[in-house]
């Protein structure tokens, strides 16, 4: 069985490459917890740099994306690269906790440029060529991202243990100089409007506001949105914030986190490949994926070896990156195209707000309880989002 389709890598070539070749330089997320515990900074610090680029996408987020549904999605997202490359470069050079605070900011701005236009681009392109390759286009661009990830952890293991850890840095901007170019090849389906610029300000402000409206008044819409906040919040009582005191504890070596981080990701390629032929009932897929997360998470009490604590934690990174392809597919089931980039902005501004909470949050409940009760916490949370996910019903 072929794993892309006659014709398909004519038009998504660029995406599907992009996706491969950033992630494989970007091993930033295995490191920054033990590079911020290097410089002395407190878990409650780390929780307050996690959260300033939360903060600083929630402040630009839905603006951002109004600039994408107007100017262009492709347009958008290069520009996104170009700051963040910027920024991830300027990280290597400063270690003062509020300089860095500073690009974090920076760094959140750039991502808002990016989120929510990337995928209202890829699916515009395919709706407007042929849509049979957006069915499984969200699971094998995860799995081809996972993939990508895999490499990216021994990648990161070795230059780290050569390089120390300030290397994240320079890999990650290297990332996103790669995802520009490979990118620029990229073609899109979208007519930009030929507008003024005091006439675009105020298109700007319509599109944000009827794009919150419409979320806010549609049934489905709405518990998606709700039901994602609960999710996110109890994710982010999982990062590694909470697991790499735990780890640490048991022994665990600081470039070995590369490791951890491949083989994570290979649950993130394997999880979308399996379960993508169980997406026949996309929202009864995503409540027990949800559940069975939920319960992993909360094994964490238990963990008392390296061992047990890869378990617990693959288990649970492979239930929640399953449920992503019939979550996405599920959400753009209900948006018109003329506001996808701006609601999928609306989401991410909302999921903003939640890692704006979570993460300050996280940090302190792990210098008081712990991790491993902070991770059971977070599993404990994934439950009613699943029980919002039951009164949800489907019709348009």
């Amino acid at each position: 069985m072929k794993f892309f389709e006659k014709e398909e890598l004519k038009v998504l070539w660029p995406f599907y490459l992009d996706m491969f070749i950033s992630l494989m330089f970007f091993f930033v997320p295995a490191f920054l917890v033990v590079y911020f515990k290097s410089l002395e900074f407190s878990f409650f610090q780390i929780g307050l740099i996690m959260a300033v680029y939360p903060l600083f996408a929630l402040i630009f987020e839905v603006p951002t994306g109004a600039i994408a549904d107007i100017y262009g999605r492709k347009l958008s997202v290069l520009l996104s690269f170009v700051l963040a490359s910027t920024g991830f470069m300027l990280m290597y050079f400063f270690t003062n906790f509020y300089a860095i605070l500073a690009i974090q900011a920076f760094l959140g701005f750039a991502g808002t440029f990016w989120s929510g236009a990337k995928e209202a681009w890829v699916v515009d392109l395919l709706k407007g060529r042929n849509k049979k390759y957006l069915k499984t286009y969200f699971s094998k661009n995860l799995s081809i991202g996972g993939f990508g990830l895999v490499i990216s952890g021994f990648i990161g293991a070795l230059a780290v243990k050569f390089f120390g850890l300030k290397i994240i840095w320079l890999a990650a901007a290297l990332g996103y100089v790669s995802a520009f170019i490979i990118l620029s090849f990229a073609k899109e389906n979208y007519n930009r409007k030929k507008i003024s610029i005091k006439d675009s300000f105020k298109i700007l402000k319509k599109q944000s506001v009827d794009s919150l409206e419409y979320s806010r008044n549609h049934q489905v819409i709405f518990y998606f949105l709700a039901a994602s906040m609960i999710v996110i919040f109890g994710y982010n009582l999982n990062t590694g914030i909470s697991w790499v005191p735990v780890m640490q504890s048991l022994g665990f070596p600081d470039h070995a986190f590369g490791y951890m981080w491949s083989a994570i990701a290979l649950t993130w390629t394997l999880g979308p490949l399996i379960t993508n032929k169980l997406l026949k009932k996309q929202r009864t897929f995503i409540i027990k994926y949800l559940f069975l997360p939920a319960i992993a998470a909360m094994m964490a009490v238990f963990v008392n070896s390296i061992f047990f604590a890869f378990l617990v934690f693959m288990s649970f990174e492979f239930f929640m990156a399953g449920r992503k392809p019939a979550e996405r597919m599920f959400f753009h089931r209900f948006i018109p195209s003329k506001m996808r980039a701006t609601i999928g902005s609306v989401e991410s501004m909302l999921l903003s707000i939640v890692g704006l909470i979570a993460l300050p949050i996280n940090g302190l409940l792990v210098d008081t309880i712990g991790g491993q009760k902070t991770i059971f916490i977070g599993g404990f949370l994934l439950i009613p989002a699943a029980i919002i996910f039951m009164k949800i019903k489907e019709e348009k």
